[in-house]
């Protein structure tokens, strides 16, 4: 895997492109040999992309994994709007005992009655409802991991390949 991250902002009109190729890119290799910095773009990029009607949409589709990384992710950006947003989504998850920087913690929330879920719902709807404008219209995922991209250049422009140390 290799890429030309100047190539890849020059190349593309608007973050969700650059974004996209990035992710295109990323996702095709482990995990584990990605710098701290490609692993924050991949979750950040895949927890905005599936974000869908909201937080709910991820715990009705149980997608914990990407709950809980994203979020770690979206902390790393250090945007304020953000940091607001996610802190509201982990002081409700919090009342119910859930970590949400961890994957087996929340699915725990599959243990709770439907009764609890449903208050659980109804919670985090109002929790994310001030926020719903500035990440889906405004898109403040997807500008600030460019943002985070231009500030950790270095970082990407230091990436030239992955050599894979496995054969399929």
């Amino acid at each position: 895997m290799n890429y030309d991250i100047n190539d890849l902002i020059q190349k593309n009109a608007n973050p969700a492109e650059v974004l996209f190729q990035l992710w295109s890119i990323l996702s095709t290799v482990p995990y584990t040999v990605l710098y701290h910095e490609e692993q924050v773009v991949l979750n950040a990029w895949n927890f905005d992309s599936t974000y869908g009607n909201g937080i709910n949409d991820l715990i009705t589709n149980e997608n914990y994994a990407v709950i809980s990384r994203g979020l770690a992710a979206i902390g790393v950006l250090n945007v304020e709007r953000l940091n607001l947003w996610k802190h509201s989504i982990e002081a409700v998850l919090g009342r119910y005992g859930l970590d949400c920087n961890s994957e087996e913690d929340l699915v725990r929330i599959e243990r709770l009655t439907i009764d609890r879920r449903k208050t659980l719902a109804a919670e985090l709807d109002d929790a994310e409802s001030d926020f719903l404008n500035d990440i889906w219209d405004r898109g403040i995922i997807l500008t600030s991991l460019l943002s985070y991209i231009k500030a950790n250049m270095n970082v990407f422009l230091n990436r030239k390949t992955i050599e894979l140390a496995f054969t399929v």
